[in-house]
């Protein structure tokens, strides 16, 4: 039965149907870069979605002091602007976040165990022209990060 679908797939395909060449070609793939930045993202897996209104601080590290770059309040998708991004490059160096998750779960209702999760990353000489996504997975009492892309 396999083999018959697939022949008959293959002749639907070659025979020059519009439709059947949408479905089975790989989806074109949009290469353009996001431009060079840091953003942040929210997102709340006790409910399933985005964590809108979380404010988020950005800073540098700047010898031994952390020197305050900007603050956004997330969307209601969770996500922020890029923080960084004005320019075609991000300076090198430590960055903070701190994702002030507390308020937030107070306007929901909830308690949560961390008032706010600082997150530290760092931006490479030869990374300077990439965007830089920093989601938090976030519950109430836990929650990670990773390099998201974005």
């Amino acid at each position: 039965r396999a083999m018959a679908l697939a022949i008959c797939l293959s002749v639907v395909f070659f025979s020059g149907s519009a439709a059947a060449r949408e479905i089975f070609l790989e989806a074109k793939v949009d290469a353009t870069p996001s431009p060079a930045g840091i953003n942040a993202h929210v997102l709340d897996i006790t409910i399933g979605q985005g964590a809108g209104g979380v404010i988020v601080d950005l800073d540098y590290k700047d010898g031994n002091v952390w020197k305050p770059v900007s603050t956004q309040m997330t969307q209601s998708s969770g996500r922020t602007d890029n923080f960084v991004g004005t320019t075609p490059e991000v300076a090198a160096g430590i960055y903070r976040l701190t994702y002030y998750v507390e308020d937030y779960f107070k306007k929901k209702g909830r308690e949560t165990f961390y008032p706010e999760v600082v997150v530290h990353i760092r931006v490479k000489d030869s990374e300077t022209k990439q965007n830089f996504h920093v989601p938090i997975t976030l519950s109430q009492f836990g929650y990670s990060t990773y390099r998201g892309v974005g």
